[in-house]
């Protein structure tokens, strides 16, 4: 037979081990976000339209291109853009340029930040959709 005092314990039990169960896929998604291929080539129109005369340094990974782009979202938009995660991140390696852009939840409404970015650190266009 289970006590009160059983039952309390495996519930509280329970509930820290799906607690630190959600906090590790949270950690584990945001800490190594996956990368997707595109083509630069269909981005050209927005380097014509939203160039940006900046340099971030150097991009050696994914996680590196978000937190770049996050801080020149940030210059751009605000802190509001950070509730955009997670960020999708994609890359075209003949031309060796990332794309990173923010995401929008299933019930929220508006567009998201984009950002283009080279190797080197180069940015070559931000924009915002509506």
């Amino acid at each position: 037979m289970i006590t009160r005092k059983n039952f309390l314990l495996l519930t509280i039990a329970l509930i820290l081990t799906v607690c630190i169960l959600v906090g590790a896929i949270i950690f584990l998604r945001y800490r190594n976000p996956k990368v997707n291929s595109f083509e630069f080539s269909d981005y050209q129109h927005y380097v014509d339209e939203f160039p940006l005369d900046k340099n971030v340094g150097a991009i050696i990974d994914a996680k590196d291109a978000t937190k770049k782009a996050e801080t020149v979202w940030i210059e751009i938009y605000g802190k509001a853009v950070t509730k955009q995660k997670p960020y999708e991140v994609f890359y075209d390696a003949a031309n060796k340029v990332w794309l990173v852009k923010g995401t929008v939840g299933f019930q929220r409404k508006g567009g998201v930040a984009h950002i283009l970015m080279n190797n080197t650190g180069d940015v070559l266009a931000v924009w915002h959709t509506k």
